[in-house]
């Protein structure tokens, strides 16, 4: 009988530790959607204020952090290293 709690018991604490690490997956991602969605706006400002090619590369960056929320809205993955990179992009554009 004791084995049985045993199994029950690992069981149940996988369950709970998997359900946390879900947990700290979605707020990583809703964190990395807020930064991404934050430069996005930026980054329309920017463009919104801009005329001629500088125009047009601050619109090719947009469109690509655009790229990066809808794959992270849809719960495709995206690597972390994509998202770094767009926000530096976005932070570079003058």
């Amino acid at each position: 009988m004791t084995w049985r709690r045993t199994i029950t018991f690992a069981a149940l604490a996988a369950m709970l530790g998997g359900g946390a690490l879900v947990a700290q997956a979605d707020t990583s991602t809703t964190d990395a959607e807020a930064r991404l969605k934050a430069a996005e706006r930026r980054l329309a400002a920017k463009a919104s204020a801009t005329k001629g090619a500088a125009e047009q590369s601050i619109i090719m960056e947009k469109k690509r952090v655009d790229a990066l929320i809808d794959d992270l809205e849809s719960g495709r993955n995206v690597d972390p290293s994509e998202i770094d990179d767009a926000l530096r992009r976005a932070k570079q554009v003058p």
